[in-house]
């Protein structure tokens, strides 16, 4: 085989490989926007390098490709620049952090201030190696809690103010709504 064959063949190789790549984060683009639920991957520098539409749209008030490479005090600046009051880097950076320095998957509960409204989230963050187990990434999936716990503030004081009625109402909302098979199990969850 000729030398110009053998660069011919490598050259085929190389865009059918370049291809592939290119199908597969395309694919994995289309999966993480499908998800209704927050999800970021950030390098060791805390730098956004890929970030879900939902994220883009409930937290970060930006579009993907004005995110990336940037991490929480960038973005913060820039939305407080806007008049847009926002508190999230603070509490994110110090979880990003954990995260590294226990070299494992953690869960928070954060809450902050985003465009003037306070947001709870339910924050699962994990480290990510490459073969040697040298840390690499962090990735991050957060879930907006914010109406259940809106909602479960509202049956204590319902509760402790003994207003039984809205109590029950709000309870029986709650069994229609989420995981309780009935309301005497719901009734008991709340109460412990």
């Amino acid at each position: 085989m000729s030398n110009l064959s053998q660069i011919e063949e490598l050259t085929k190789r190389l865009n059918d490989v370049n291809y592939s790549i290119k199908r597969i984060d395309n694919n994995i683009k289309h999966s993480i926007n499908a998800i209704e639920d927050m999800w970021w991957q950030k390098d060791l520098k805390n730098r956004f390098v890929r970030v879900n539409k939902s994220m883009c749209d409930k937290l970060l008030l930006m579009k993907e490709e004005d995110v990336i490479w940037k991490n929480w005090i960038e973005i913060a600046e820039i939305l407080i620049k806007k008049g847009i009051k926002y508190t999230a880097w603070r509490i994110c950076t110090e979880s990003d952090n954990i995260t590294k320095e226990k070299k494992k998957t953690c869960q928070f509960l954060e809450d902050f201030i985003v465009k003037w409204k306070k947001m709870y989230l339910s924050v699962i963050k994990s480290p990510l190696y490459d073969l040697d187990w040298k840390l690499i990434w962090t990735v991050g999936i957060w879930r907006d809690i914010t109406n259940e716990v809106e909602e479960h503030k509202q049956l204590v004081k319902y509760y402790k103010n003994k207003e039984l009625e809205k109590f029950e109402k709000l309870l029986e909302s709650h069994v229609n709504k989420y995981y309780f098979t009935n309301k005497d199990e719901a009734r008991l969850i709340k109460m412990i």
